[in-house]
């Protein structure tokens, strides 16, 4: 799967039969809903360049993802 395709429920099936998982349909359905809700942010974090010279505490970090990724 790559940034431009969207996942199927027999995307998920098949990730979780990979780790020995199998759930009711209507868990990987809402897997994929809740994926559907946060991909575009996703996307948008994924495009941000992270600068590995300075540490980043975790509290600093929920803040940077909390205002979508930049620095404010």
């Amino acid at each position: 799967m790559t940034d431009s395709t969207v996942p199927t429920i027999e995307d998920f099936q098949s990730r979780a039969a990979d780790q020995g998982f199998e759930f009711e349909l209507a868990r990987y359905a809402a897997a994929l809903s809740t994926h559907a809700g946060m991909r575009d942010a996703l996307l948008r974090l994924r495009k941000v360049p992270l600068s590995f010279l300075e540490p980043t505490e975790p509290n600093s970090a929920l803040v940077w993802i909390e205002n979508g990724g930049e620095s404010k």
